[in-house]
């Protein structure tokens, strides 16, 4: 490559063929039989690394656009056959079991059934085997199950179980159900449960899978023979364990018409955590007892909110902030900066060991300071991860950890990709939707055993830890689990619609309409639209548009390119939201007659081109919420709560039938009108496009602002299991075989 670049600074087009043509005939030389692929992706990192330098300009090799595979129909023949079989031994299953009612049968039928009339995974099956008991079966036809095996939090997603899944419970009996033992111990062993303080770890975890895997497989040993004897003729391929049935079992439920879009969702772990049982028996029936008392206690005013005065920086004012394009340039150069930190630490480590000697520490931490000094100048006004990567790797240094071990993190998170995300300019807003997509974005595309993304996520676990102690990600409830599959949902409640009345109603200030106003108005946002707060507070007059009936907020200035969009909130918005937005909208443009709209936040004080900050609006505004609804609500609670309840609505909108099932069929959400207008706010130019039903989950996500669709699914949807019942009743409905 020296040659080729002699006397240049850039690496072009041209010259990028001659190095993939030499850098194949230098490995066939040597007897190397890498793939093309693997070619181009060393490639890759040599000229990544060059630009990384910022000595270079190179053409990077484009990467080819594979076809999707499709995941709802066979790859192969050889796996047709192979489901084909699959599909035999589902349908003589219930032949089966009328021959052999013993409980070991009934155990493998209700593994095989689990797989073969819902789709769960096979991972997913021994996990929940492993993990439930009895008591988890709350209703007749409802099942517990845990949202991950290693998680050992009260989240639990709510399992619709159809009419052949049932027939395959343990019977019931007058004794109370036993939380102390598996569903049927005799095959699936003992049950596995914390001792004392100690959580089982992921290696305890597997052991205890591997040991149900084990039962199902004898007992799978005597249907096999079974089924070979009674059905030779529906052998087209080798399924000669249960693990390989349940592998091409999976796509089974289409057959009865269960969508492909619902299986997926459920091969693999993390699953999506349901509202809690004591959450969902109040759920649009009654208002719970604190509201009551809230509701009715007359004896005292509700407290006034101290509205604080509007902040004196106008870098912090939300609609005088502009969204910032992070260039490669920009970001190599903040990359550089943590690297040039490394080589300054060269200098200091002892001649034995690579363990900065604590002289060495000194006078390195006069370099740290400098280092993220000329970082935080890169981004005025905002503290970037630049600066607080310099900061945590001389805290690993300092630690007693070798340099070795601490370039090892930096180049394990600290990647260029990283510095190409918006997130990263400013570290301060980040909350736990922005870990968990930072964390995505860098596993994306990476091709990981579970050894290294387990490393991936404890050194990711260790630098956000270390921003916590700082008081840098105040926002942050929880942190990703330094294991390999673990997922622990740290949310699993909503708020009710009745709450959220109830909250409306004492927003309410004796003699300052306007106040009253500007706080409902933002808490709509927030129900009906899912905004997150810096959304709220980043809003401008002109970003409320009413045209033709209909209303919009645009979010114009989101972390990400995916978080701007468009809701309609004529489609999600109750019509007294509505009123009250364009209401407040029009008192804001009112106040500054003539001026742009642009340049006017729409929420701010009166008279004042100013925005509120956080402290100065939204934390009073949880502070009344929280005298109502307790002290477990903050703003994100809004923003799960529309997602929930969108999901809900999106599937009422295509299934007619479905809202007349639900107890709150009378309400706004649910009603003819409000369905419509989602409907025709969703299909837009296209309402008879047999594509739209499809897409319905992608919408949500555009809604919420997210790049990732499990991100919607499985951390924001609580009500998910609402809409995989009724899909089972519709594919299965009173069938028992």
């Amino acid at each position: 490559m020296g040659t080729l670049a002699d006397g240049a600074n850039s690496i072009d087009a041209d010259v990028l063929k001659v190095l993939e043509k030499r850098l194949r005939r230098r490995l066939g030389r040597l007897g190397n039989t890498h793939s093309a692929e693997a070619r181009r992706r060393r490639l890759y990192d040599v000229l990544l690394a060059a630009n990384e330098t910022g000595d270079y300009l190179c053409v990077l090799p484009p990467a080819p656009t594979k076809v999707p595979r499709p995941k709802s129909v066979a790859t192969s023949a050889r796996v047709a056959e192979r489901e084909i079989t699959a599909a035999g031994m589902a349908r003589y299953l219930s032949d089966w079991l009328k021959v052999n009612p013993d409980d070991e049968a009934r155990c493998l039928g209700l593994a095989m059934r689990l797989v073969s009339r819902i789709g769960l995974g096979p991972r997913v099956v021994l996990g929940t085997l492993s993990r439930v008991t009895p008591v988890d079966r709350i209703e007749e036809a409802t099942l517990a199950i845990p949202v991950d095996p290693t998680d050992w939090g009260k989240s639990r997603y709510h399992l619709h179980l159809p009419a052949q899944c049932r027939a395959c419970m343990p019977r019931r009996t007058r004794a109370a159900p036993r939380d102390d033992q598996t569903l049927y111990p005799s095959v699936l062993g003992a049950l596995l449960t914390p001792e004392g303080d100690k959580l089982p770890d992921a290696k305890t975890v597997k052991a205890a899978m591997n040991e149900v895997r084990d039962g199902l497989e004898r007992v799978f040993t005597r249907f096999l023979a079974d089924f070979r004897r009674d059905c030779p003729e529906a052998i087209f391929g080798p399924v000669k364990t249960w693990q390989q049935f349940a592998q091409n079992a999976r796509r089974l439920p289409m057959r009865f018409g269960i969508p492909a879009a619902w299986i997926e969702p459920f091969r693999d772990y993390p699953l999506p955590a349901s509202m809690p049982p004591e959450a969902m028996k109040l759920l649009f029936k009654r208002p719970s007892h604190r509201a009551q008392r809230a509701a009715t206690d007359n004896s005292e005013p509700p407290p006034a909110i101290a509205w604080p005065q509007w902040i004196d920086d106008p870098d912090e004012a939300g609609a005088n902030s502009e969204p910032t394009s992070v260039s490669p340039d920009f970001a190599s150069t903040r990359l550089r900066f943590i690297r040039a930190f490394l080589r300054e630490a060269e200098q200091y480590k002892g001649q034995r060991k690579e363990k900065i000697t604590k002289n060495g520490l000194k006078k390195l931490e006069v370099r740290r300071d400098r280092l993220m000094t000329n970082a935080k100048q890169t981004t005025p006004g905002r503290l970037n991860l630049a600066a607080m990567a310099i900061g945590w790797l001389y805290s690993e240094l300092a630690k007693g950890n070798t340099l070795s071990t601490v370039r090892t993190y930096m180049y394990r998170i600290f990647r260029f990709e990283l510095f190409l995300m918006e997130e990263t300019l400013e570290m301060r807003d980040w909350d736990d939707e922005t870990v968990q997509e930072v964390l995505a974005s860098q596993m994306a595309n990476n091709d990981w055993d579970r050894s290294t993304i387990a490393y991936f996520k404890q050194t990711w676990l260790g630098f956000l830890r270390y921003c916590q102690r700082l008081e840098v990600l105040t926002d942050v409830e929880s942190l990703p689990q330094a294991t390999a599959a673990g997922h622990s949902a740290t949310r699993t409640s909503i708020l009710k619609p009745f709450e959220f009345g109830l909250a409306w109603d004492r927003l309410a200030f004796d003699g300052d309409e306007r106040m009253t106003l500007q706080a409902r108005a933002a808490l709509g946002l927030g129900f009906c639209a899912g905004l997150r707060s810096k959304e709220v507070l980043g809003l401008s007059v002109r970003d409320i548009k009413c045209r033709s009936g209909e209303l919009y907020v645009h979010i114009k200035r989101g972390k990400t390119a995916a978080a701007r969009r468009k809701i309609p909130l004529h489609a999600t918005a109750p019509p007294h939201v509505q009123a009250c937005i364009t209401a407040w909208v029009d008192t804001r443009k009112a106040e500054f007659d003539g001026e742009p709209s642009q340049t006017i936040p729409l929420f701010g004080p009166a008279g004042e081109k100013m925005g509120y900050d956080r402290r100065a609006f939204i934390s009073p505004l949880l502070d009344e919420m929280r005298n109502v609804l307790g002290p477990g609500c903050d703003f994100h609670l809004l923003r799960h709560s529309f997602a929930s309840w969108t999901l809900l609505r999106l599937h009422a909108m295509r299934v007619p039938t479905f809202a007349s099932k639900l107890p709150w069929e009378d309400d706004w959400l649910f009603g003819d009108e409000s369905l419509n207008a989602l409907n025709d706010a969703i299909d837009g130019e296209r309402p008879d496009s047999p594509d739209n039903r499809q897409n319905d989950w992608l919408h949500l996500s555009k809604l919420l602002g997210h790049r990732d669709l499990s991100t919607t699914l499985i951390t924001y949807n609580h009500l998910m299991h609402w809409v995989h019942a009724d899909v089972l009743d519709q594919a299965y409905g009173g069938r028992r075989k």
